[in-house]
């Protein structure tokens, strides 16, 4: 029964129901990409890839016992952020925190995309349910003044329903994006405090050791 009404809710709708479907499916493909990304793919251990930063440098040796221990993470910003000084570490602090800054470069950005996108994809569905809700209340007034009486009501009732329909897919859309997009920014920031704190903390452990070779 529900989905009968549903489903007769989208046709009364009329097209305009189809282009914010569409909205809604680009919305989706969003938030599948950003959850993926930002709460599966960029975990890591970040304590443990900060011991081993810190004893590499501290022993000014490239172990490789930490380079296979922190592939699985390699996926992730702090991952990508401790991967070339792990790989350098027997190099002077100059070129480290050169590398370090190059890959907060690198880093931040691949956090960052996308995400505000669902701020506009929710604009866009609410404007085109308005947009259909305008067009939807002059065909009801057009179909009143120029409609034989007989069939005045039934065009009203057309025009109405589009109205509204548009109104309310477009605002369900709309309600959808905002919302993941509030939830996906919560888990950006939490990401972002986490590549800036690691990397305040890897600058903290090169000042304390001191260089073996002239920078």
């Amino acid at each position: 029964m529900m989905l009968d009404a549903i489903a007769k809710a989208f046709q009364d709708g009329g097209d305009f129901m189809y282009m914010i479907t569409l909205t809604s499916g680009f919305a989706l493909a969003v938030i599948l990409d950003r959850t993926w990304f930002l709460v599966v793919k960029y975990r890591a251990d970040a304590s443990r890839i900060l011991e081993m930063v810190d004893e590499s440098v501290r022993t000014g040796q490239v172990k490789q016992a930490h380079l296979e221990e922190i592939k699985p993470w390699l996926g992730s910003p702090v991952g990508k952020l401790a991967r070339p000084v792990l790989t350098r570490a027997d190099k002077p602090n100059r070129i480290l925190r050169d590398r370090l800054f190059e890959a907060y470069l690198s880093v931040v950005p691949e956090v960052q995309v996308r995400t505000s996108m669902l701020g506009v994809i929710a604009n866009v569905a609410t404007l085109l349910g308005l947009l259909g809700t305008i067009l939807g209340l002059i065909q009801a007034f057009q179909g009143v003044a120029a409609a034989d009486p007989a069939n005045k009501q039934a065009m009203l009732a057309s025009g109405i329903a589009v109205a509204m329909n548009t109104t309310a897919y477009g605002l369900m859309v709309a309600i959808k994006c905002i919302n993941s997009h509030s939830l996906l920014s919560t888990r950006m920031q939490t990401l972002l405090g986490e590549i800036e704190s690691m990397r305040q903390r890897v600058l903290t452990i090169l000042e304390r050791r001191k260089d073996r070779r002239p920078a």
